[in-house]
């Protein structure tokens, strides 16, 4: 299963993560926001979503830190098949 982003948020997180890891090509990149996705996240997204807990989008920082923060937080949204979309706010 494969999660999905937005430009925006990829755009984040790359922005965020590139000076730890300068070797990493725009695919390398892709991979690690996708594949990468801590399991944890997605999850945690589908239980915040399913109960509805804190208006049912999970949020985190760049470093997928939870995070109440509206400004720079990250979006996950589950889908009916499990698969998480990673948005910005302004994205939806």
């Amino acid at each position: 299963m494969r999660h999905r982003i937005t430009a925006n948020a990829y755009e984040q997180l790359t922005e965020h993560h590139r000076p730890a890891y300068p070797q990493y090509t725009e695919a390398d990149f892709m991979r690690f926001c996708l594949n990468e996705l801590p399991r944890a996240c997605a999850l945690k997204a589908v239980r915040v979503y399913e109960k509805n807990i804190g208006g049912g989008i999970l949020k985190t920082d760049c470093d997928f830190q939870v995070t109440n923060a509206s400004e720079d937080a990250l979006s996950y949204i589950p889908n009916e098949i499990g698969i998480i979309t990673i948005m910005k706010p302004e994205d939806y």
